[in-house]
């Protein structure tokens, strides 16, 4: 009877293991067009979780199951299969919602208008066999994206934007490299994990998000990852980069608009495709313009850089969508990453305060002389008629000033370096209070 005894709650406490929910390993918020806010958990287990909202249980649903896909032929020469052992789940959540608990995860949604918006872009950590390039990710001061999300969450911003490329760790590390030995690699679960969930986390959990799709989530890279974990859309086989035959529709993704306010649009644009893409930025850009008419105030961002540096596809794009013109009127600043630094360019009439952000963690590219040759000053029809560049790690803060916007260009360890008020066409930038 003893034996008994002490055997029945052994075999309860299996039965409870087994009946286990599912478990969250990573949460998030998107923000998609107009005001929808969606959260989104890496889960792992059968089904998918219910969350807390404010108090109220939301159920969440299967976005995409885990699976493994098969090796794609890329560029770099990768060949590993994609491994994906997390399910996706999500769900829609109401406007105005504030908190969001998923598992022992807790989000804030920060209900009402964005007036305190995180900017970071490029922030995986380089490991690329066909250029030889092999970021320290296990030395904070190489690759210190998650020293950026740390210092970002403390400003308690509203919204966070990413101007494009998570995944970096696209090669294996060779042996005796110490700078990469033992990362994840290839296009995985565990190399999205290692390169983007896992450092970001504290900035995940501050506010929800805005995903601009970069190069690196083209369909010849990590786009298998960014259509399961970030595409704001719903997920489907068709544009999910699995089946190479369908990645004609996934090549580029529509224009969309997020609210920041009633009188206020975020215009996210997808360029992460750029050869052979002329046609299709021209009908985008298009798009984008029917967009920005809708409101009096428009802020744009796309990966790519449109008019610092120039890409000559994108303008001619933009000439041919008005007429000449590069931006419509109600465009009051533009957002970029891809060039792995900070600029800040402000234009004669007919351009748009533009800022590259693309200095978040991935490998920095050098830096460019401060003050610009006078052939350089010259970009699509228009002058720069203001420039400021720093080559250093960082991430920058967009701060709501009356009608104006003000962009703060902070380090790594969170110290504010240099502050832009922007005023169409142009702005005007100094060094930051404190610095």
């Amino acid at each position: 009877m003893r034996r008994l005894a002490f055997v029945v709650p052994l075999i309860l406490a299996g039965c409870a293991t087994a009946v286990r929910g599912p478990v969250v390993e990573h949460a998030w918020l998107v923000r998609g067009e107009s005001t929808a806010l969606q959260a989104r958990a890496l889960v792992r287990g059968t089904g998918c979780p219910a969350l807390d909202v404010d108090g109220s249980a939301v159920a969440m649903r299967l976005r995409v199951p885990a699976a493994d896909v098969p090796a794609r032929p890329v560029a770099q020469g990768v060949t590993k299969p994609a491994r994906f052992d997390l399910a996706v789940c999500e769900a829609d959540l109401a406007p105005g919602s504030r908190l969001v608990r998923a598992g022992d995860i807790v989000l804030s949604a920060h209900a009402g208008v964005a007036e305190r918006i995180v900017v970071i872009g490029d922030t995986g950590c380089r490991m690329k066999q066909s250029e030889g390039l092999f970021q320290s990710c296990v030395d904070g001061a190489s690759w210190p994206f998650a020293q950026v999300a740390r210092s970002a969450a403390a400003l308690r911003p509203d919204l966070v934007i990413h101007v494009g490329d998570y995944q970096y760790r696209e090669s294996a590390c060779p042996a005796g490299e110490q700078a990469c030995a033992g990362s994840p690699w290839g296009f995985g679960q565990d190399s999205w994990a290692a390169d983007f969930f896992a450092p970001a986390r504290p900035l995940l959990q501050a506010a929800p998000w805005v995903f601009v799709r970069g190069n690196h989530e083209a369909c010849n890279r990590a786009g298998q990852g960014w259509f399961r974990f970030l595409d704001a859309a719903p997920w489907t086989s068709g544009r999910s980069c699995d089946d190479p035959r369908n990645d004609a529709a996934a090549r580029h993704t529509a224009p969309y608009a997020v609210a920041l306010d009633p009188q206020t649009s975020l215009i996210v644009f997808d360029s992460s495709t750029q050869a052979g893409s002329a046609a299709e930025f021209a009908r985008e850009f298009a798009h984008a313009d029917a967009l920005a008419r809708t409101v009096p105030h428009v802020l744009f961002a796309s990966h790519h850089p449109v008019l610092g540096p120039s890409d000559p596809d994108m303008i001619a794009a933009l000439h041919a969508a008005r007429g000449g013109a590069l931006f419509g009127p109600s465009v009051d600043m533009a957002l970029h990453g891809h060039v792995h630094l900070f600029e800040a360019l402000g234009f004669t009439p007919g351009g748009v305060p533009t800022f590259v952000l693309g200095n978040s963690g991935s490998m920095g590219e050098g830096g460019l002389p401060p003050a610009l040759p006078e052939p350089a000053r010259a970009i699509g029809g228009v002058r720069i008629a203001a420039f400021h560049t720093r080559a250093g790690f960082g991430f920058a803060l967009l701060e709501r000033r009356d009608a104006l916007w003000r962009l703060t260009e902070y380090a790594e360890d969170g110290r504010p370096l240099l502050a832009c008020e922007v005023a169409a066409p142009t702005l005007h930038c100094a060094p930051a209070a404190g610095h």
